[in-house]
Parts: structure tokens; sequence; C-alpha cells
């Protein structure tokens, strides 16, 4: 190894030019690429940083990391270095098929499969491919899988339900993300929290909250898993859609907004609502959130490193109930 390679900082100790780099790689993932071709040693210090949150919205992209996990000769690096992984499109809920049809690509199915296999030491997974929940839940985060990860996010496990040792011991943070209104009271509520012991938070979004809410069942419908939450669950987030609280408009919306969203927040202590309402909407109803920055699901699970999430966000809102709650005295 040619330390004296490292050119670019001649008057350094060697161990702070390897700091500077590594926070640079950090705060910028893109430009920092271009760094690896500066050395041999520069290349080894800021390969993890780069890998650090891998994101795959389209085949092309899975397809490619497919390549660079068969073609690297060290078969643990991905699993000592990847720790957040994003798969799939949050808009549409699949891999972006390239617009050349007759590119050629791997097999979705076994370019999933290598990835997730060489990815065995992640934190956080995002699984945004509803048609792969069956197959890829059970096989890689069940009891037999090699994934066990902290914070989890799927989508719409309604429409398959999967086993209950599908849910790795180690979830810590879950979130549900469901679109099927139709299948929306068979959520297997017993089994997750069964199969998450250690389960402290829970987020509850997509379209099917959104519809429930804007038909005034969201409270009907969440009293099943408020009914059963584990003690050792400390948030449940219901995470809204920025046009939930379109019934704002005028003042008999409001008044009916009020009137499903009130009984909601007062449900229980440790149930936090959140929207991403861009405009003043939410004000009208005590008790509802939105986050202080631009923000999007993407930021939790796929570029969230220097953003605060929905988990801290919503710890942040109810130590802020607490602490009002104490101010005016009420236990």
């Amino acid at each position: 190894m040619d330390l004296a390679s490292v050119k670019s900082f001649p008057d350094l100790p060697i161990d702070v030019a390897r700091y500077l780099l590594e926070g640079a790689a950090y705060e910028d993932p893109r430009t920092a690429k271009h760094l690896t071709h500066v050395s041999k040693i520069v290349r080894q210090w800021i390969d993890p940083v780069l890998h650090h949150t891998i994101v795959i919205k389209s085949r092309l992209k899975l397809e490619k990391f497919h390549h660079s996990i068969v073609s690297r000769n060290d078969p643990m690096f991905f699993a000592r270095h990847v720790e957040i992984l994003l798969v799939g499109d949050y808009e549409e809920g699949c891999l972006e098929l390239p617009p050349d049809s007759a590119c050629p690509l791997a097999s979705e199915k076994e370019s999933l499969n290598v990835v997730l296999s060489a990815c065995r030491g992640l934190e956080r997974l995002a699984l945004w491919l509803p048609e792969r929940n069956s197959t890829l839940l059970p096989e890689f985060l069940g009891s037999q899988g090699c994934i066990r990860p902290t914070h989890l996010s799927v989508f719409d496990i309604t429409a398959t339900v999967p086993r209950l040792d599908c849910w790795p011991l180690s979830l810590t943070h879950l979130n549900l993300d469901e679109a099927d209104i139709d299948a929306e009271a068979s959520i297997p509520w017993r089994e997750i929290f069964t199969g998450c012991p250690r389960l402290t938070h829970l987020c509850l979004s997509g379209a099917a909250i959104s519809h429930l809410l804007s038909h005034g069942r969201l409270l009907a419908w969440i009293k099943e898993p408020l009914a059963r939450l584990p003690s050792t669950l400390e948030t449940l987030v219901i995470l809204l859609n920025a046009d939930c609280l379109s019934l704002a408009r005028n003042e008999h919306g409001i008044t009916r907004l009020r009137s499903m969203m009130d009984p909601l927040i007062q449900a229980s202590d440790r149930l936090v609502v959140i929207t991403r309402a861009m405009d003043d909407s939410y004000k009208v109803v005590d008790g509802v959130h939105r986050f202080p920055q631009d923000h999007s699901v993407e930021s939790d699970w796929g570029d969230g490193r220097s953003v605060m999430d929905t988990w801290e966000f919503a710890d942040l809102c109810i130590a802020e109930r607490k602490r009002e709650r104490l101010e005016r005295g009420v236990v």
C-alpha cells in the first residue's frame, strides 16, 4: 500500500486525510465517485462510504449492482458495508424498465436474490415491490433468512399476508405502506406484534390510509392495532399524504376534518399524526404535525443520512406533547 500516492494532502497526517475524504464522500457521494480514481488507498477509504446506502429504482440499476457484486473479488464487501438498501420506486411500486426494451437484462428475480444474499448486514431495508412480498420476505427475512434489519418498509402486506416467521426478530422500526383499500382490515396485526418482539416504532402510510381518512373510517380501522399494541411499542405514526387535508378548504370541511381527526389524535398517547402537506392546512386540527423541511419517503429509506427521518420527528412530537402536558399539570 503506497501512502505516498495520496499527493493531494502532502502536509497532512494520513489519518486526517482519510477523515476528510470519508467525510466528503459521505456528504456528496456523487462527486466522491471521482475520488476513487485518485489512488488505490483513496478508493479503499471511499468505497465503503459510497456503498453505505444503495438506492435501486430501475431494472437497469439492479442489473448494474448485480454485476458489481459478482465481479468484486471480496465477496463479503457488501455484507460489511451496505447498511441501507432501497429497492423499488415509491410512486410506481415496481422497478422502472429501461426505455430500450431490447436492452438485455438478467432475470429480476435472479438479480434480487443476488443483491439480498450479498447485502446481509443491512440495518435499513425498503422493499417496495409488492409482487415479490410472498417470496422475498419469507426467504430473506424469515427464521431461516440471512438478513436481520432493524428498520423495514414494505408495500401492500394485505395482498400477501406473509407467514409469521417472515418477520425478523431484530425489527425495531416497521413501515407498512398500504394501497389496497379493499383489504385494509386484513393486516395480520397479531402476527406482526408477536413476530417482532423488539418493535418500538410502527408507521402506517399509503393511499389506503388517506382513503380511510377521507371516508371517515380511519378511527374505526385503527382500533384493532391500538388494542394490540405491545408494551414495547413507543410510537405509532399515521403518515398522511400531502393531499389528505384538502378537506380544509372551507368552514364545513374544517369542521368535518376536525370531527374525524380529534378522536384519532386522542386515541393513544403513543400515536402521532404527521403530514407532508406543503401548505398550512394541517394547522386547522390541533395535534397534527408537519415535517419542518421538505420530506419524502425516500429520505427515510434511501438518502436520509443528513435529514431528520420520520421516526426522529415523531419522537420529538411525543416528547413535546409530554412537555406541554406537564406544564399544564396534566398527567
